[in-house]
């Protein structure tokens, strides 16, 4: 959902061919979600409700152990960046401007799962305002 805002708060109406973009958002969630999926198979146990790429592919594939599990995990994130990147790389009608937001955005996925008590709050957000050239470091203030 944010990324379909952004496409259209950056001024991409309908007409900038908009079935172009579902390819590149979906990688893009392909990669939040793998990664969150194995965020959480890494520390946070959940009350059981949510479902889990990792927990259903152990046991799909009988006699998988959990290391092997996170690395098919691994193995399909590096594959989705494969696709983004090609996606954000090659001649498109996609405008620039919203794939370098995607390929932004995804970059910090792997930065939000990787926070922990050792980082400080102002040290994050310098680090996302950093990804973004046209905003101002000092504006991460407003947040």
């Amino acid at each position: 959902m944010v990324l379909i805002m952004c496409f259209f708060l950056q001024g991409h109406g309908a007409s900038t061919g908009t079935t172009d973009i579902e390819d590149i958002i979906t990688s893009v969630g392909a990669i939040l979600r793998l990664l969150d999926d194995l965020d959480a198979t890494q520390g946070e146990k959940q009350d059981g409700n949510d479902a889990s790429y990792v927990e259903y592919y152990i046991k799909e594939n009988q006699g998988v152990s959990l290391s092997d599990g996170k690395q098919h995990v691994i193995n399909m994130v590096s594959e989705q960046w494969k696709l983004l990147n090609k996606q954000c790389l090659s001649p498109t009608s996609i405008p620039a401007s919203f794939r370098k937001a995607c390929l932004n955005i995804t970059r910090m996925v792997p930065m939000m799962y990787n926070y922990s008590d050792t980082h400080c709050l102002p040290i994050l957000q310098k680090q996302i305002m950093s990804m973004f050239s046209t905003i101002n470091v000092d504006s991460a203030q407003l947040l």
